[in-house]
């Protein structure tokens, strides 16, 4: 019994281990991201907006930030300058992009 413990303590921390690294990929690739396709110019750096009717990012929950860009993208949300943003964004890039500003 104490052998199984072991192991399955070992696989459970390599797997958290697998995905911390794959995280910090995320949230690497994310400020990247958000960047270069010029989410700053509005939100911020970091995205923490000092512009009065553009919304605060940082430290949002990731899921809430993915469904939001996906809505833009999709037509589910309608912001002109949003829209436009996020019709250019890959499912990895508003993955990434939404990992960064949650750990902000």
């Amino acid at each position: 019994m104490e052998n199984t413990m072991k192991k399955q303590l070992i696989t459970a921390f390599i797997a958290l281990t697998i995905s911390s690294l794959a995280q910090a990929d995320d949230i690497a690739a994310g400020e990247a991201a958000y960047a270069s396709k010029g989410c700053i110019g509005c939100h911020g750096a970091a995205g923490n907006s000092t512009l009065p009717d553009t919304a605060k990012l940082n430290g949002q929950h990731a899921l809430y930030l993915t469904n939001a860009l996906n809505a833009y993208k999709n037509g589910g949300r309608n912001h002109p300058v949003m829209t436009a943003m996020a019709a250019g964004l890959s499912d990895d890039e508003i993955k990434q992009i939404s990992a960064y500003l949650a750990a902000q």
